[in-house]
């Protein structure tokens, strides 16, 4: 099982964090580790969120919402889960930021909640 980690520069430190947590059985895609330098951003991130990841893991704060980037992997993210009959994105909340995520209907899922990162 390969999982997505969409995340923002700022928050680049507890998701590699978060991904020495995950079981070594899954597949933890962190762009660091698998995109290769000459590679083109744009199709490689789209290609595996479309063709090869079974989960996105999206973290919101205050620096994802505000980013176009991290808009297009969740709009590429979500059209594949339209084409799915499952839930396929979770939303995992650095910020108390879930009133202005986009888009709206986005905010109609259960998200979890990760506000104190101290531990």
């Amino acid at each position: 099982m390969k999982v997505f980690l969409s995340h923002s520069r700022r928050d680049r430190a507890l998701v590699r964090e978060i991904r020495r947590c995950l079981p070594e059985h899954l597949r933890r895609w962190l762009d660091e580790s698998e995109l290769l330098i000459g590679q083109d951003l744009r199709v490689s991130i789209r290609g595996t969120i479309q063709d090869d990841a079974d989960f996105v893991v999206i973290f919101l704060g205050k620096e994802t919402v505000a980013s176009e980037w991290i808009q297009g992997e969740l709009g590429w993210a979500l059209e594949r889960e339209g084409k799915m009959d499952r839930r396929f994105v979770l939303p995992v909340l650095l910020d108390d930021v879930w009133d202005i995520v986009e888009p709206v209907q986005f905010r109609d899922r259960l998200y979890l909640q990760c506000f104190d990162q101290s531990e």
